[in-house]
């Protein structure tokens, strides 16, 4: 006849202090990638945006030193 045996431990049962720091380490690389790709998210969208208005401040600055410079 085969034996069955059942065992069963209720989560953190047993968790000691390095179990603790490694499950704390886990959590903070888990939320600095997320973080992370939150930011290069942020900097994809805003960074065509700048450009754009870069290059419109620019443009704008330009176009008035040309035309003052003939006005003189």
């Amino acid at each position: 006849m085969s034996t069955f045996e059942i065992s069963y431990s209720p989560d953190g049962a047993g968790a000691g202090f390095g179990d603790a720091i490694k499950a704390s380490l886990s959590g903070m690389s888990s939320f600095f990638g997320q973080s992370l790709a939150l930011l290069i998210t942020l900097v994809a969208v805003l960074l065509p945006w700048l450009v754009l208005g870069g290059g419109m401040v620019f443009a704008v600055r330009w176009l008035r030193h040309r035309f003052r410079k003939e006005d003189e």
